[in-house]
């Protein structure tokens, strides 16, 4: 849209924002997905205070520690995409694509990866992509790179979020007590 409306901002908001109502209308109207019978007893009424207590599970602290310890290697794109255009020399008018083929990357990616962490484990294939991170960061320490570099990388960031975003949430929820899986799975995500 930029490319054919250089400097229209509002043109592009616009755009997406139509896309993400349909997108919304898709969901409401054609996606039937029956809310799983929880326990109605007290005992089982999500609460701050259960929620925190999912911590006392060896199993989904140790999830919830690793996984905000990785995050702390991970770094934004946005500074990947920097260090791109600093040793590359593109304009900055790129970044736009930069996003878009980091999301053509884990969208092409993140079926196989689902099929992957559901044959070989899902904890592999979390690590794994966090292995294609660290691939990523070495990739910029290169003394030379190129534009073959910088396909790479999109392509290695998008098998990142391809091999961790869904898979981290699966390896939440086998480790969460139905009644609490909104709640630990929020919890995952904010330690991420």
């Amino acid at each position: 849209v930029l490319a054919m409306l250089p400097d229209r901002f509002d043109v592009l908001f616009l755009a997406s924002f139509c896309l993400a109502v349909l997108g919304v209308a898709v969901i409401l109207l054609f996606v039937d997905a029956p809310e799983p019978q929880v326990d109605a007893s007290p005992a089982a009424a999500p609460s701050m205070g259960t929620a925190a207590g999912l911590l006392r599970d060896a199993r989904f602290r140790g999830l919830f520690v690793t996984a905000g310890v990785l995050s702390l290697a991970a770094v934004s794109d946005a500074f990947v995409f920097l260090v791109l255009q600093h040793r590359v020399g593109f304009s900055a008018a790129m970044f736009p694509m930069l996003y878009v083929g980091v999301s053509l990357g884990n969208f092409l990616m993140a079926v196989p990866g689902g099929g992957l962490a559901d044959r070989f484990g899902r904890l592999p294939v979390f690590l794994a992509g966090h292995a294609l991170l660290l691939v990523v960061y070495a990739l910029l320490l290169l003394p030379q790179i190129g534009g073959v570099h910088v396909v790479v990388c999109l392509v290695l960031l998008g098998g990142y979020y391809a091999a961790t975003d869904g898979v981290l949430s699966a390896l939440a929820g086998g480790a969460l007590p139905q009644h609490l899986c909104g709640s630990g799975l929020a919890m995952i995500s904010t330690a991420s």
